[in-house]
C-alpha cells in the first residue's frame, strides 16, 4: 500500500505537468507519456472525477485511485476535482450531489471496480432497477428496488460512446461499450446521476465507466496496471474535452470526438 500511495504521487506530480499526457498521438501507447503540450481553453465549469472506496472483498478500488490522482490537475485547462464516494446505497447519489453542488462542473464521470470485466467497460445505459448481489459497505442489500420510483426505466449516457471506445482502441488498450452497469451500487449511482441531469443542459456531459482490477488483484483476472487505467481515464478526458487526437472518420473538422 506504502508502495501504491508512493506510485500515485508520482502520478499526480505528472499529470500536474502540462507537458505530460496530453496531444497523444494516433499510435500511442500508456507508456509514451512524454508529448508536447497543447493550447488550453478556459475553464467553464471544470471536471468532477469520482472513485469508489473498497467494497466486498476488495481491499483496494482503483477508481479510488484514479480520482486521487487526478485531484488537483488540469485537462485542456479544465480543473480535476476528484473525489471519493462511499459504496453505499443512497449515501453515494448524496455524496456526490453535494460534489455537483460545490463545483458546478461540466464534465461529470464515475469510476467503478468490475471485478470480473478484464477490460475498460463504458457504460451506455442506467436501469432505475437495484438488485444487490452483495451487501453495501453498511450491510444493506435491496433487492429488487428501484432507484427512483415512478423514474424511466432506463437512462442513457451523455457521453460520445464511439468516440470514446475508439480513442481507447487506438491507443491499444482493452476497452468496450457495456450495456450493463450492474445492478448495484455503480449503477445506483449512474441512474440518479442522470436523471437529477435530465432537466439540466444538454451540453453537461456525464457518465460512468467500470474499470477492471488491478494485476494479482483479483486471482482469475489478468487485470490492468494502474498507470494504464489513469492514461485510459486521461484520454476520455481529452475527449470530452475537445482536446484529443480525434479517431480517423468520427471527428468533424474541429477536431472534437464528437
Amino acid at each position: 500500500m506504502a508502495g501504491r500511495r508512493a506510485s500515485i504521487a508520482c502520478l499526480r506530480r505528472l499529470l500536474r505537468n502540462s507537458r505530460y499526457l496530453s496531444g497523444v498521438s494516433a499510435n500511442s501507447c500508456w507508456h509514451c507519456w512524454q508529448k508536447p503540450g497543447i493550447a488550453v481553453v478556459p475553464d467553464h465549469g471544470g471536471i468532477l472525477l469520482t472513485g469508489f472506496e473498497p467494497f466486498g472483498q476488495a481491499v483496494e478500488n482503483p477508481s479510488a485511485h484514479i480520482a486521487q490522482a487526478f485531484d488537483g490537475t488540469q485537462v485542456a485547462g479544465l480543473s480535476v476535482q476528484g473525489r471519493l464516494l462511499p459504496c453505499v446505497f443512497g449515501e453515494a447519489r448524496r455524496h456526490l450531489a453535494a460534489h455537483i453542488a460545490d463545483c458546478s462542473p461540466s464534465i461529470i464521470l464515475c469510476l467503478g471496480l468490475a471485478a470480473k470485466r478484464p477490460v475498460i467497460s463504458i457504460e451506455r445505459v442506467a436501469l432505475n432497477f437495484i438488485d444487490a448481489p452483495i451487501p453495501d459497505n453498511t450491510g444493506k442489500q435491496p433487492m429488487e428496488a428501484p432507484v427512483i420510483a415512478g423514474g424511466p426505466s432506463a437512462l442513457f449516457a451523455r457521453l460520445p460512446l464511439r468516440s470514446l471506445l475508439a480513442r481507447l482502441q487506438q491507443a491499444g488498450l482493452p476497452a468496450e461499450i457495456s450495456l450493463s452497469a450492474g445492478s448495484y451500487v455503480c449503477n445506483e449511482l449512474f441512474y440518479g446521476l442522470l436523471h437529477s441531469l435530465s432537466q439540466q443542459p444538454a451540453d453537461i456531459q456525464a457518465g460512468f465507466i467500470h474499470v477492471p482490477p488491478m494485476p494479482g488483484q483479483i486471482p482469475e483476472n489478468p487485470g490492468l496496471a494502474l498507470e494504464a487505467q489513469i492514461f485510459a481515464i486521461r484520454l476520455v478526458l481529452e475527449c470530452l474535452t475537445g482536446s484529443c487526437a480525434p479517431p480517423a472518420g468520427l471527428t468533424g473538422a474541429s477536431g472534437r470526438c464528437d
